[in-house]
């Protein structure tokens, strides 16, 4: 069976009062549909914001 990979960004904003994304729904929705997660990849902080790749593994 092959693997299949799949990622997704996550930005999160605001240097005094950080949004923070609804990141444990994302790996729930995620971990429903068979994909686990395997790394996570920061960016450079860009002024008051930064990203993070999210890689997720299925077979």
């Amino acid at each position: 069976m092959a693997l299949q990979y799949m990622t997704r960004k996550v930005e999160f904003t605001g240097a005094f009062q950080p949004h923070l994304p609804d990141v444990d729904a994302m790996l729930d929705e995620a971990a429903r549909g068979g994909w686990r997660l395997v790394q996570i990849l920061p960016s450079l902080n860009v002024g008051t914001s930064w990203e993070a790749l999210f890689v997720f593994m299925r077979e």
